[in-house]
C-alpha cells in the first residue's frame, strides 16, 4: 500500500466520536463528541468536544471543549 493509509486507530468507546483525514496510530478511549483528524500518533482518553488537529504526537486526558491545533 503506497500513500496515507489510515490505520493502527481506535475508538474505544462512548458516543459521536470520530478518527478522519490522514490519522495513523491514534486513540479515542471514550467520551462524546471527540474529534482526532489530520494527527498522528494522538489521543484523547475522554470527555466531550474535544479536538486535536493538524498535530502530532498529542494528548488531551478529559474535560470538554479542549483544542489542539497545528502544534
Amino acid at each position: 500500500m503506497s500513500g496515507w493509509a489510515e490505520k493502527w486507530n481506535t475508538i474505544g468507546g462512548g458516543r459521536y466520536n470520530r478518527i478522519r483525514n490522514k490519522v495513523t496510530s491514534s486513540f479515542i478511549g471514550g467520551g462524546e463528541q471527540n474529534l482526532i483528524q489530520n494527527s498522528n500518533k494522538s489521543a484523547i482518553a475522554g470527555g466531550s468536544s474535544n479536538n486535536i488537529s493538524s498535530s502530532e504526537s498529542s494528548f488531551i486526558g478529559g474535560g470538554e471543549a479542549n483544542d489542539i491545533w497545528e502544534s
